[in-house]
């Protein structure tokens, strides 16, 4: 045991550069099973991020429906009530964002894919001007090879 004490800080770097050195050999496999688990916990990750969204759309939905029922059906729909108010107004805020967001996307696609052919017919001379004017690349070996 007092070997272990008196060589412990000897021990630990030996069995890190071991790790280490495992690590840069089986990279691969280190990545693979860093990847299976991100794949296992982001179902979670995105459940906590959509019920902590949730509930704040919730409770904001429960402080203007029936705020002050203590008992009866007022009471016990009032959580489930807000919770379909809740999904819907996200789903709402979903479909306008898209509604005013994609026929944008589709005419600056639009706008690009008309400009493209002048681009390119720009860059071409931009290049064949730049290949004339620099001496090595104007030699018929390194043309020829491209």
């Amino acid at each position: 045991m007092g070997f272990f004490k008196k060589y412990k800080s000897s021990i630990s770097l030996i069995i890190l550069g071991g790790l280490v050195f495992l690590f840069t050999i089986k990279f691969d496999s280190v990545l693979t099973s860093f990847k299976i688990g991100l794949d296992a916990v982001m179902p979670l990750v995105w459940g906590v991020l959509i019920a902590f969204v949730l509930n704040i759309i919730v409770k904001r939905f429960e402080k203007i429906y029936f705020p002050s029922a203590e008992s009866g059906w007022k009471h016990s729909t009032r959580r489930p009530v807000c919770v379909v108010l809740a999904i819907f107004t996200i789903l709402l805020a979903i479909f306008l964002v898209g509604y005013m967001a994609i026929p944008q996307l589709v005419h600056s696609l639009g706008i690009i894919v008309q400009a493209l052919p002048a681009l390119y017919q720009q860059s071409s001379e931009w290049v064949s001007r730049f290949i004339e004017n620099t001496p090595y690349l104007s030699s018929s070996g390194v043309m020829d090879s491209i």
